[in-house]
């Protein structure tokens, strides 16, 4: 039944109607079971049916379970139910670790985490150890939880196998702890890649050294190594050896001279070379001293006691004597009184019968405002056995009496010892115009003004004026005060205010004079009427005032405040001597002053007894006194004001008309023969105003015809 055969005789083909079996030997149709398809010949199968496999041109049954298989051992694929294990279909279960089969059939198409297919035998196999997802057994694509993968992606690690790390995550450490550096997903020691380091970046890259390290170009130097250094901070020098300080960044130390150091040694030269001149400072004024001393001794007679003819009295103190028991100041006059305002001198020997050296001073035993006290010397050392002679000098300030103490202070050298000694103080003072306050006695007030308050008092039994001067508190005033007292000193006129004196004691100051009954002339006019002061009395005030000015003229002084204010009255009766005295001379120094304060403002002064030539700010002489005189004349024998108020309603109406030329018309109170007096005196043109004598000339004329 073979149609075709080789040389062997194996049958290629067979006749019609059969087919090769798996022998080659042709076989009929009905011998060929499970085929799903003959060859074109018909002569042998070329597919089987599911379940079996072609071998021979027959179609055997494949193992169990097995849909489809190539051979009896070889199972391409099993059932729904079985899975081919390598070696025959087994029951599906959970250890084949297939998420997902193939419908219908038993291939695995997703495996579980932790599991890969194998594209040989579609089964599941293990990834590596810790190993979430992958493709194959060697190469993981995704850990487990706790485990980081391997840059290589072979293998999973723990977690717990990173040691010395603070942060991990998948890659593996994060952050390492403080000591290490990040090293291919792990932490390796700083110290193990650079010595001494326990802080770094990297295993070249250091960031802190181990104590008494320190870093430098990122490595650890020991101190020992760094020169002259000899303390390390936070891995830097931070303190150098004396004349070093450190560089810029803390890592050498370098030659630095120390401030403090040359300060120290300038100080140190400085004081050296300020002791030095102390002490030749010192040497030199104590030995000025002793010349000092020296020629003091000599100028104030130091001498031997026992070698002397001086009688020496005992004291309170045993080691001081003295040749006096007193220090009484005499004068040359017969009643023994010293010279106000100027020093008087007396001499006392003070010795030291001590068997030590004694240092002695005197002082006052009070304080007085009476007088001034000084001695030369004024402190002495006086060996023992020797005496000294002491000046004391007293300069009376005021004329009084001087009963006080001085107390002559000593001091033993030796033991330290200090005693005291009173010695009295005495003397009796000439009378003078400085007058002892002590004397004054205040009464009561009269009247009050700028310049000072006035009182009423008495001195020595005298009812006296006293002015007591305000603002006296600086050298000008006292100054201008003593000029005034000055004048008033020279003064010798019964036509003239007594002047009595003085104080000159600060706090105290004030001028005595006599004290006028009636007041001044304004008062006068103020408090009497015309008929109760006749005019015959009125001539006598005037000529008594004139007289007064008449002796200033005579003298060579302008008055400059001529007016009725300043004329005192003592007396309204005709048969007294004198009846009206010129008083205050404060002015007479204060022509500058006046002028640079010519206002006319209240506090100032009026204008009305001003001469033209004053009012108009010019030089003036004597003439000027005698207009102020003709405008008191006119007040006086009218027995009332000059320019009243109802015709000048203010005080330049006055410069003005007197400036202008024009004067008041006589009045009826004025006899026409008073009135052509006044009339001369008050004349525009200051030559044509005759001088005071004439004025007292025809006053006494006129007088004369009562």
């Amino acid at each position: 039944n073979c149609l075709t055969s080789s040389k062997s005789g194996n049958c290629f083909t067979c006749a019609e109607g059969l087919h090769l079996d798996g022998t080659r030997s042709c076989v009929s149709e009905g011998t060929t079971d499970n085929c799903d398809q003959m060859s074109k010949a018909n002569d042998r199968c070329i597919r089987c049916s599911p379940g079996h496999y072609l071998e021979n041109g027959v179609c055997p049954s494949c193992q169990d379970f097995c849909v489809l298989c190539s051979d009896s051992n070889t199972c391409l694929q099993c059932d729904s139910k079985h899975v081919f294990n390598g070696t025959y279909c087994e029951e599906i279960s959970d250890k084949f670790h297939c998420k997902n089969y193939l419908q219908g059939t038993s291939t695995c198409v997703v495996c579980e985490d932790g599991y890969f297919r194998n594209p040989k035998t579609s089964l599941c196999e293990s990834c590596v150890d810790g190993c979430n997802k992958c493709t194959n057994d060697a190469m993981c694509l995704l850990c487990n939880v706790d485990y980081f993968l391997l840059s290589d992606h072979t293998q999973c690690i723990p977690y717990k196998n990173l040691t010395n790390c603070n942060v991990t995550s998948s890659s593996g450490c994060v952050t390492c702890s403080i000591g290490y550096y990040y090293d291919n997903q792990y932490c390796s020691s700083c110290s193990s890649a650079i010595p001494n380091c326990n802080k770094c970046y990297s295993n070249t890259d250091c960031m802190s050294c181990e104590d008494n390290f320190i870093l430098i170009n990122k490595n650890c130097s020991a101190k020992s190594e760094v020169a002259n250094c000899v303390e390390v901070t936070n891995s830097k020098c931070s303190k150098c050896s004396f004349w070093h300080t450190t560089n810029s960044d803390n890592t050498s130390c370098i030659t630095q001279a120390v401030w403090w150091v040359i300060l120290l040694i300038v100080i140190v030269v400085v004081v050296i070379i300020i002791l030095v001149i102390v002490a030749v400072i010192v040497l030199v004024i104590k030995y000025l001293n002793h010349q000092k001393i020296e020629k003091t001794r000599e100028k104030f007679c130091l001498f031997e006691m026992a070698l002397s003819n001086v009688q020496f009295i005992s004291t309170s103190n045993s080691d001081v004597v003295l040749n006096k028991t007193e220090i009484l100041f005499e004068g040359d006059n017969a009643e023994n009184q010293i010279p106000v305002a100027t020093e008087s001198r007396e001499l006392i020997c003070v010795g030291n019968a001590g068997k030590n050296s004694i240092k002695v001073q005197f002082t006052l035993k009070g304080s007085s405002d009476k007088y001034e006290i000084k001695t030369e010397p004024k402190i002495m050392t006086i060996p023992r056995g020797k005496a000294i002679e002491f000046e004391v000098l007293l300069s009376p300030l005021c004329s009084c009496k001087i009963d006080d103490k001085m107390v002559l202070s000593s001091v033993n050298m030796a033991k330290g010892q200090t005693s005291e000694v009173l010695i009295p103080l005495m003397g009796m003072t000439v009378m003078s115009t400085r007058l002892d306050p002590d004397e004054l006695i205040e009464e009561k007030q009269l009247g009050e003004g700028s310049f000072g308050v006035v009182l009423l008092g008495k001195y020595r039994g005298n009812k006296v004026a006293i002015k007591k001067m305000k603002n006296m508190n600086n050298n000008t005033s006292m100054e201008e005060f003593k000029k005034e007292v000055s004048m008033l000193d020279k003064f010798r006129s019964d036509y003239v205010v007594h002047f009595y004196g003085a104080v000159f004691i600060p706090n105290k100051i004030c001028m005595v004079t006599e004290f006028a009954q009636y007041g001044s002339l304004k008062d006068l006019m103020k408090h009497k009427k015309a008929e109760e002061v006749v005019l015959s009395v009125r001539v006598k005030i005037i000529y008594d005032a004139a007289k007064g000015l008449e002796y200033l003229h005579s003298n060579g002084i302008l008055h400059r405040d001529i007016k009725p204010d300043n004329f005192l009255v003592f007396s309204i009766n005709l048969k007294d001597n004198v009846s009206a005295k010129l008083t205050d001379f404060g002015s007479s120094r204060n022509y500058n002053a006046m002028m640079t304060n010519m206002t006319f403002t209240k506090g100032i002064g009026t204008p009305k007894f001003m001469a033209p030539e004053v009012l108009e700010k010019s030089p003036y002489k004597k003439a000027a006194d005698v207009y102020s005189f003709a405008i008191t004349m006119y007040e006086c024998f009218g027995w009332e004001e000059a320019y009243k108020k109802e015709d000048f309603k203010f005080v330049w109406s006055i410069a003005d008309f007197v400036s202008g030329g024009k004067r008041l018309q006589n009045i009826a109170n004025i006899p026409p023969n008073l009135f052509d007096i006044i009339e001369c005196c008050w004349a525009q043109e200051p030559q044509e105003r005759p001088p005071i004598e004439t004025t007292v000339i025809n006053i006494r004329q006129y007088l004369d015809s009562f």
